[in-house]
């Protein structure tokens, strides 16, 4: 059963991804040739597609609203400016400048800026991440009356949305525990949440990269 997902404004999550390839591939491979893929792997007549990540830049803006129109989804493009937006990367096709070479992008890999000439090719898809927050309320359950705990709850409200905002966030998300959902959302929403059960949110927990530490 997926969490019952409330939010505060924002904007819906962002991934605006396209094909990897020009044509069906696995790790580079043709896909007629999927069956004897790991046979390929080593064999250097074997042409393999190079994609390139990197920053997304300025210059990048029109191709990226591009692929946002033709993905078709509901929601506008942000404002990639803003400063929120803590990762912006872009997936160039490498093949446009490399075709004379066989090359493979390490998974997980990103460009360091010092070559200009790299990364140049069309942008095929961004990955972009906003920074946001996840709200906790921690209430104790044996203190005061039900009207006195929801005034305590307002107040908390109050300073968390100042302290919030004078940080530089736009907006907060909460995750309600079953047992309350209905009741409680109830409330909140009076406080200006609004419950979007028209996007579905998946999480994904991070852990360290070999190559970041």
């Amino acid at each position: 059963m997926r969490p019952n997902f409330v939010e505060c404004g924002g904007s819906p999550p962002l991934f605006l991804l396209a094909r990897f390839e020009r044509s069906p591939r696995i790790l580079g491979q043709p896909a007629e040739k999927r069956e004897q893929a790991p046979a390929l792997q080593t064999n250097p007549s074997l042409a393999w597609s190079f994609m390139f990540v990197r920053e997304y830049q300025e210059r990048d803006l029109n191709a990226l609203r591009a692929i946002h129109a033709a993905q078709g989804f509901d929601y506008k493009l942000p404002d990639l400016s803003n400063p929120l937006f803590v990762t912006k990367l872009v997936l160039a096709d490498g093949n446009a400048e490399t075709q004379n070479e066989d090359r493979q992008l390490e998974i997980g890999a990103t460009s360091a800026r010092g070559n200009e000439s790299e990364g140049n090719g069309p942008i095929l898809g961004a990955a972009l991440l906003r920074l946001t927050a996840e709200a906790y309320l921690l209430l104790d359950p044996r203190a005061g009356t039900p009207r006195e705990r929801w005034q305590w709850l307002l107040a908390l409200h109050a300073a968390a949305e100042r302290d919030a905002w004078q940080r530089g966030l736009e907006d907060v998300h909460a995750w309600l525990p079953p047992p309350i959902a209905e009741r409680f959302g109830k409330r909140i929403t009076r406080l200006g949440w609004l419950r979007d059960d028209s996007w579905t949110p998946f999480c994904h927990k991070l852990t360290a990269h070999p190559n970041s530490i």
